[in-house]
């Protein structure tokens, strides 16, 4: 992984590895949450693994499929994926940081060494989180084009532009919300922070940390696939400038 990922990096997202790394990827995250699942029945109930299903579900997506329901697929696997990595590595931190006890606590509650359960904090909080940034380093234009995203304002300049305006609106309320949603859904199944990680924090505190984050996450990932459609609109008008 280490090999392809720095090959992809040095390759600035070309297409020749985007595919064969996205399958390394799909693979590896499945393999592992079957693994982990089979060998720790702790794990599945965990928010952590709820996250895990969104970016195995995520790159098993096909990225190059014209399909409009393909893309809007994409988009929502994606931005649920990208900002929910994000969001479950920034209240790792914070669980860190405001209970000392909190990787001990894990390491009596689900029955592992303290190592391991240091091991499974970084695996299920951090490593996501890198993988879905090189993800987005590697698959730019890809993704660009599956959001299809023209928040700009020559958009108000032809016929239907406010339908496609309201439309990108509700895909930024998605990518600004859509961790939360799956955060309030797991509350709602009856899962707690205290029984599942054995941390005793106040969820007044937590909430709004989570609701901070997937908004600026998802604000900055729009801006950034909407700066990148931009860069493509630039390439392909000049394309049909030189051939005319």
């Amino acid at each position: 992984l280490v090999m392809l990922g720095w090959r992809g990096w040095r390759g600035r997202g070309s297409a020749v590895f985007q595919y064969p790394i996205r399958r390394v990827l799909f693979y590896s995250l499945l393999v592992f949450y079957m693994a982990m699942s089979l060998k720790f029945s702790f794990l599945p109930p965990k928010l952590s693994f709820w996250f895990w299903v969104v970016h195995v579900m995520y790159f098993d997506l096909d990225p190059y499929s014209p399909h409009p329901l393909a893309q809007v697929l994409f988009f929502l696997a994606h931005s649920l994926s990208f900002s929910g990595s994000l969001v479950m590595a920034t209240i790792a931190i914070l669980l860190e940081a405001t209970d000392s006890g909190f990787v001990a606590s894990r390491a009596n509650l689900d029955h592992v060494s303290v190592a391991g359960a240091w091991i499974l904090n970084i695996v299920t909080h951090y490593l996501p989180a890198c993988i879905l940034l090189l993800d987005l380093r590697l698959s730019q234009s890809l993704i660009a084009k599956q959001y299809d995203v023209w928040i700009s304002p020559w958009t108000q300049t032809f016929a239907g532009a406010r339908v496609l305006r309201w439309r990108d609106i509700a895909k930024g309320i998605w990518a600004c919300l859509g961790a939360v949603c799956l955060c309030g859904l797991w509350f709602a199944s009856g899962f707690r922070v205290k029984e599942a990680y054995g941390a005793d924090v106040s969820y007044a505190m937590v909430i709004p940390v989570a609701v901070t984050v997937n908004a600026t996450v998802g604000l900055l990932l729009m801006r950034l696939v909407n700066r990148w459609g931009e860069d493509l609109t630039d390439d392909s008008m000049a394309l049909l400038g030189d051939e005319y």
